[in-house]
């Protein structure tokens, strides 16, 4: 156990003076460059050896190829090679070459030179921590896309372009895509048929299936030329480039041209998701580099990230209940805009689009760069979104539509959320805005940022609007307390047990939860075979009953019926077993009882300052204005902010009956607080039976007659 004393004066080192702290500083950092330095020549000369490109093989086989589903669902993040480690190995490979003579190793010095090159890479990642905590999150994010991802989006992001990419380009976003899903294909053909040979002879095959060639690649309706066209953009010779690369941060053109080239019918494709993802970022710089139409390509590149993330939030929300391009207005001049918008009961959601990238010294790891990066793509986004949540919650401002007609929002607006959404990787924004000590714009209202691709697996696990909508009022409520660098890490946490954080309390998620939920959505999308290993992501709240209530409270008409629901969300698996426990514990006593004509008990949650109210009778009648008055002193008596009545009616097919929700801060109230005193001095003399009244005295031990299961001293008799 750990020594809670103080420690002696001698065994504690005080540093008063700066000068002393940054010089240390400095030495750390200087060390862990040296260090990185002598590492990459280590991994230099391992490249340079005869046998590497079967070492190579190896390494992107394990990478991306699994055994089986349960390989991809056991597997830690930490114990594979990461995109960023693969790429690197590609870049020395661009720079230095790599001999391939068909020399084959001895089994043990594979196994020697594999476990090296593993050993380098866990050195790597040691010392980039120890050179600051930017370039550990920067390089070793799991802020990534899946494949399928970047392959179906670049459609929608240079829709409008593919008249430029024609005639510049020589190919057609249409056939850029089938030609990805050849080689895919292609290579999947390759591995799911692996001889049943000997360990050199396999490694062999497995090394001829990273290479493509194009008399292989029979793709209908698309010529010869147009396959040559495509893989000549991305792909390069080696030592052509890179020749300035040094260091692991020092940008490198294998993201550009992830294909090495040996022949004009020979290619070879390491990783093909960087095939998709250089297709995804690399068309805009190509059109950029055109005087004529460097403008005209920003202005579709915005508006293919905003027209992505729209039709993203559209399936979730609704087409009736989702916006983009609003201008908030104050008279006549345009204050500001909300890229999207959408709306849950009197709730809203300002979605700010940004597709801003990291600059190169950002990628190298300057702070400063980093910094500024993250001011112009994120900050901004918010501020503006902040603008739009106060027009929305305060007077004097309206909304026009791009077409300057008149926007009306569904209802009065009570509470908004700002959603900064990247079309391009800004690797753990949050954790990285966390590091910058980045003030959030308000105080109350912490930002949620994400990247595209992570919205499409929210709004996938997320297809109800009260669902995605409870995920982003948890994100925004738990923020500051909630450290992980993945987005998907803290969905499936959401998922399988909720961001229930109690005051003042921390929450740490290892990037492996991500591990959990990436097979069911690659399964889900096609991209692994079915099985039962694969864990599947439910809400634990979610049971029959619970979704029952919910709907009822959807259908109900009522402007607070989003806080109801909202609360709902926010009781734990246990509390929301535990209302319907005590609804049936109610019914059941009044049918015992039949000279009873109602009972109530309630629930209290202290965490979220709410009671949940049951009350049961026998005649409906009282089930509206009455019940609703007695709600009303319940609310005053427990001194709580929200309550959530439910009116049963006991012999009615359909039970529950009637639905109450107030959410008003308490106050004192002295109409409240004397109907309060006349109904607790009633409680302490008599209990109701029908319509006569059986006078009896209740002990304090006694179990009090609100049927609460609470002793009497302890409830109604304090």
């Amino acid at each position: 156990m750990e020594n809670k004393k103080q420690p002696h004066q001698e065994q504690v080192t005080w540093i008063d003076n700066a000068d002393l702290l940054s010089s240390l500083f400095e030495d750390r950092i200087t060390e862990a460059n040296e260090n990185l330095k002598e590492l990459t020549g280590n991994l230099t000369k391992l490249i340079q050896e005869d046998d590497f490109y079967l070492i190579l093989t190896f390494i992107l086989t394990f990478s991306q190829f699994y055994t089986d589903v349960e390989d991809i669902v056991s597997r830690h993040p930490t114990e594979n090679y990461s995109d960023e480690e693969l790429a690197f190995i590609c870049w020395l490979i661009l720079k230095y070459g790599c001999k391939i003579d068909g020399k084959i190793p001895s089994s043990e010095s594979f196994k020697k030179k594999c476990n090296e090159v593993w050993s380098i890479f866990q050195n790597i990642h040691q010392n980039i921590l120890a050179k600051s905590p930017f370039q550990e999150v920067i390089f070793y994010s799991e802020s990534w896309a899946y494949y399928f991802q970047y392959i179906n989006f670049f459609i929608s992001r240079y829709r409008n372009d593919d008249a430029w990419i024609i005639e510049n380009k020589g190919f057609s976003l249409e056939s850029a895509r089938k030609i990805i899903l050849a080689i895919q294909e292609k290579r999947i053909e390759y591995f799911s048929n692996i001889p049943d040979w000997g360990f050199e002879e396999r490694l062999l095959y497995m090394f001829e299936s990273f290479f493509i060639r194009i008399d292989d690649l029979k793709i209908p309706d698309i010529s010869k030329e147009e396959v040559h066209n495509f893989l000549n953009t991305f792909s390069v010779t080696p030592t052509e480039w890179n020749q300035d690369f040094e260091n692991i941060s020092d940008k490198n053109e294998f993201y550009s041209r992830p294909i090495i080239k040996f022949d004009g019918n020979h290619y070879f494709l390491p990783m093909i998701s960087f095939l998709g993802k250089a297709m995804y970022q690399e068309p805009i710089f190509w059109m950029w580099s055109d005087p004529k139409y460097s403008e005209l390509a920003k202005k579709h590149r915005w508006d293919g990230s905003e027209e992505m993330t729209y039709e993203i939030l559209k399936d979730v929300f609704g087409i009736e209940k989702t916006f983009k391009n609003i201008n908030v207005m104050v008279g006549k001049r345009r204050e500001t805009d909300a890229d999207v918008l959408c709306f849950v009961g009197d709730k809203a959601i300002i979605v700010q689009v940004k597709s801003k990238t990291l600059t190169v010294t950002s990628r190298q790891w300057d702070e400063k760069s980093i910094e500024s990066d993250y001011d112009k793509a994120i900050q901004g986004a918010l501020i503006q979104g902040h603008k739009v949540r106060d027009a929305l919650l305060q007077e004097g401002f309206s909304f026009e539509n791009a077409d300057w007609s008149k926007f009306i929002p569904p209802c009065k607006i009570d509470e908004a959320f700002v959603l900064c959404v990247t079309s391009d990787n800004f690797p753990s924004s949050m954790m990285i805005w966390k590091l910058l000590a980045i003030d959030p714009v308000e105080s109350d209202v912490i930002p949620m940022v994400t990247s595209i691709f992570d919205l499409q697996v929210i709004a996938y696990y997320l297809r109800d609007p009260f669902e995605f909508l409870f995920y982003m009022k948890q994100r925004f409520l738990f923020s500051k307390h909630i450290i992980s660098q993945s987005e998907l890490a803290i969905l499936w946490t959401h998922l399988r047990q909720g961001l229930h954080l109690e005051k003042d309390q921390w929450l740490y998620i290892d990037e492996s939860m991500w591990n959990v939920i990436s097979p069911h959505f690659l399964q889900a999308h096609g991209q692994l075979p079915e099985s039962e290993k694969v864990d599947h992501p439910r809400n634990p709240w979610k049971n029959s009953h619970f979704e029952k209530l919910v709907e009822l409270l959807k259908t109900s008409g009522e402007r607070w019926f989003t806080d109801a629901i909202l609360l709902l969300y926010s009781l734990s698996s246990e509390a929301s077993d535990q209302i319907f426990e005590l609804i049936e514990d109610i019914k059941k006593n009044l049918r015992e009882n039949p000279q009873k004509p109602f009972r109530s008990a309630f629930l209290s949650f202290k965490e979220d300052d709410a009671m949940i109210w049951v009350f049961c009778s026998r005649d409906v009648s009282i089930l509206g204005e009455e019940m609703k008055n007695m709600l009303e002193i319940r609310k005053y008596w427990q001194k709580c902010t929200k309550v959530l009545g439910i009116g049963l009616a006991l012999d009615a097919t359909d039970q529950i009956y009637s639905l109450f929700f107030n959410k008003t801060p308490w106050k004192f109230d002295r109409e409240l607080h004397k109907a309060f005193e006349m109904y607790t001095q009633k409680m302490k003399t008599t209990i109701l039976f029908g319509k006569n009244q059986k006078k009896e005295k209740i002990w304090r031990n006694d179990p009090c007659p609100c049927w609460s299961k609470n002793k009497y001293k302890k409830c109604c008799g304090k």
